[in-house]
């Protein structure tokens, strides 16, 4: 009941293709804000004993001092009221509202969520809280020495404050960053659902690059060295990575273990980063599965793609009534003014493709950074769409020169095996 208290009456939330509730991250990020911020809640849900009255405002410099890296529980409030508006619409009878939060979650099903994570999860959760009270405590206690240090300025004093919180907030981060790293190889819901099957993307089911149509490889520009200068040059902190392309196929372990595409063209001109795969047999896509470094776990977190497109060629009766699908499906890359007005959109049609697919990639911390985009059923049911070259297509990124894949991963239906004379497996 205490729990139920906390939440609206209905909460925007998604639920995939089984039904199973998927609380979105910015619930969790307001619940977390709202755990934090009331101690009456944290004690009541959690069982554990949180600050007196300097809690509350310690938290409050932490957050300012953080950026509010925090979604606070009010804001998060406002969105879903906002998002339920867009989702309930004003003309509709009240029957048809009844019914249209099949997409949004009751009170009483993020509670159950809740209840299930928490119980799964007390003693991380309790050794989580117990551990942000000591780190609090030492901050209170460092914070309070230095107030009380005679003969300081009061500038001295508030640098050396504003340090002291920096240094627990970066303290923090790095903690993050290593607990990401870890949770990044964890196995995600979406994963464990494709456990079993086979990833056509894998070098061991006959997977090749075709390098023909691959992406160059992102090269780091060296500065030019300074015959006549005395200083020594420093060290570049620029990001490494694996130089071939057969690292975006391959388990990854930690930074770097990647791929990376360069994405300026001639004079300056961004270009999306490509992958070419050939497969070793007839596969109708599925799932395209795609893995990424968490963000905090990083150096180069600019460089993680975003938007995604999924080409294939398409042999047989099939391609035309699948470049038909294509073209009503996907009207924006078809449309004649865009092809016109872009040439990687008209080589790639030349060159024989057909758009199958496209997503926005969204790093989880939930799902490990693992998102598995599914393809529509209609590849399969209707068309029977079955190829054996994909290109996989990054069209921009969070802002880098360069785009790195981490993983990608192809599951589907297998309808033939292609002969693949003269290449040795």
């Amino acid at each position: 009941d205490r729990l139920a208290s906390v939440f609206t009456k209905i909460i925007m939330s998604q639920r995939d293709d089984t039904g199973k509730l998927a609380i979105d991250d910015d619930v969790w990020g307001a619940f977390k804000d709202k755990i934090l911020s009331d101690k009456d809640v944290a004690s009541g849900m959690l069982g554990s004993q949180l600050l007196g009255p300097k809690w509350k405002a310690l938290l409050e410099q932490v957050k300012a001092s953080a950026g509010s890296p925090f979604q606070s529980w009010e804001d998060w409030l406002k969105k879903n009221k906002k998002k339920l508006r867009e989702a309930i619409k004003e003309e509709l009878p009240a029957a048809v509202k009844d019914k249209l939060p099949s997409h949004g979650a009751t009170q009483a099903d993020i509670s159950r969520e809740v209840v299930k994570v928490l119980a799964n999860e007390r003693s991380t959760v309790q050794a989580q809280m117990d551990k942000a009270q000591k780190t609090v405590q030492s901050l209170a206690q460092e914070v309070s020495k230095i107030k009380s240090s005679p003969g300081m300025a009061k500038d001295d004093v508030s640098k050396l404050v504003q340090t002291a919180i920096k240094k627990a907030i970066g303290d923090a981060k790095l903690e993050s960053a290593a607990k990401s790293a870890v949770k990044s190889k964890s196995t995600s819901p979406l994963d464990t659902e494709l456990h079993g099957r086979m990833n056509h993307f894998a070098f061991g089911n006959g997977v090749q690059i075709d390098v023909s149509l691959t992406s160059p490889t992102w090269v780091i520009a060296e500065e030019p060295v300074k015959f006549w200068s005395k200083a020594k040059p420093k060290p570049k902190q620029r990001p490494q990575f694996i130089r071939e392309p057969w690292a975006a196929l391959t388990p990854w372990d930690d930074a770097g273990d990647c791929w990376c595409a360069g994405v300026i063209g001639h004079n300056d001109t961004r270009q999306p980063a490509d992958f070419g795969i050939q497969l070793g047999h007839l596969v109708i896509p599925e799932y395209l599965v795609v893995e990424h470094i968490h963000p905090d776990a990083t150096v180069d977190a600019a460089a993680m793609p975003r938007d995604f497109e999924i080409w294939a060629t398409i042999g047989g009766p099939a391609a035309d009534r699948v470049r038909d699908w294509a073209v009503a499906s996907f009207p924006a890359t078809y449309a004649e003014e865009m092809v016109n007005a872009s040439p990687v959109i008209a080589q790639t049609i030349r060159n024989g493709f057909i758009k199958i697919g496209e997503f926005t990639y969204r790093h989880l911390e939930r799902e490990g950074g693992i998102m598995a985009h599914r393809l529509s059923s209609e590849l399969g049911a209707s068309l029977r769409a079955a190829t054996d070259q994909l290109l996989i297509r990054a069209v921009n990124n969070q802002g880098a020169d360069h785009t790195c894949f981490y993983r990608v991963r192809l599951y589907g239906e297998v309808v033939g095996m292609v002969e693949k004379a003269g290449v040795a497996e």
